[in-house]
């Protein structure tokens, strides 16, 4: 469930300045190797650098992984006196297929175990989080907000329904959806008569997706009191990288059994994660 599209996600780097970090941030490091050692045997480097291993002195290889294993992620080969530089991007589709533990790729040399080692750290940007507010402002406004916390991995979010336009509604049940996709008339919706707030004919909007596999996300139903005291749902967002920059799309719904045709839509969020 994600909405990665290019154009999409170049827009959104080049909104917070990170794709124009990137660009300036993609430089070569050296690391030489000597007798018994690499110099500088750690590198903290950024999304896109390269590295470039050069042959100074003595009988070497580059090989990473961690003891003496080797874990299959780069090997300059046998080892030798002299050869050509060796040399590893670390971009974000290298990181993708070779993903370790906060991005820290080890490596030796075979010939010179156990103290010729070294490590390359890769420091991931950070990426800021968007909430936008969507629809055909059929639905209204603030029906749907995030009332505590900020969409980064690892953190927690607070949802809160309401409906601001009939101050006698309720009470009765409250739902949240998520969905991968928007609807496929984004930022609009598909009309659905008898499903807007205040009068029971009025007509909502459905902004979120509900071809499978969305939606990814149907909260358990709970209890709304009626208008003016707001029905929460409490999410926790994992902390997984291979969340940030995606996006996801949430709607609620209000049911008020004492009403006629007494579902009612709310408006939608736009939810980018983000990392710190």
């Amino acid at each position: 469930m994600r909405t990665r599209t290019t154009g999409r996600l170049t827009a959104a780097l080049l909104a917070f300045g990170a794709f124009s970090g990137l660009a300036q941030a993609q430089i070569t490091h050296q690391v030489d190797l000597f007798s018994v050692s690499f110099s500088p045997s750690v590198l903290n480097i950024n999304v896109g650098d390269t590295v470039q291993w050069n042959w100074v002195v003595g009988f070497h290889n580059v090989v990473s992984g961690v003891n003496g294993t080797p874990n299959g992620i780069f090997d300059s080969g046998d080892p030798v006196v002299i050869t050509e530089p060796f040399v590893v991007t670390f971009d974000q589709a290298f990181l993708d297929a070779n993903p370790v533990p906060n991005n820290r790729y080890d490596y030796y040399c075979l010939v010179h175990l156990p103290g010729m080692t070294g490590r390359i750290i890769v420091n991931q940007p950070a990426v800021a989080p968007q909430i936008e507010e969507y629809g055909s402002n059929i639905n209204p406004s603030n029906s749907l907000r995030i009332t505590n916390g900020s969409p980064y991995i690892g953190s927690n979010l607070t949802f809160s329904l309401d409906n601001p336009v009939d101050p006698l509604g309720g009470p009765g049940a409250g739902i949240l959806f998520a969905s991968s996709t928007p609807d496929t008339n984004f930022p609009g919706g598909t009309i659905l008569p008898g499903f807007g707030m205040g009068d029971p004919f009025a007509a909502g909007e459905l902004l979120i997706s509900f071809i499978p596999p969305d939606p990814i996300l149907v909260s358990p139903v709970q209890t709304w009191f009626g208008s003016g005291i707001p029905v929460n749902f409490n999410l926790p967002v994992p902390n997984d990288l291979s969340l940030v920059g995606v996006d996801f799309f949430f709607q609620g719904a209000l049911v008020d059994p004492t009403e006629f045709n007494g579902t009612d839509l709310t408006n939608a969020l736009r939810v980018r994660v983000g990392q710190l």
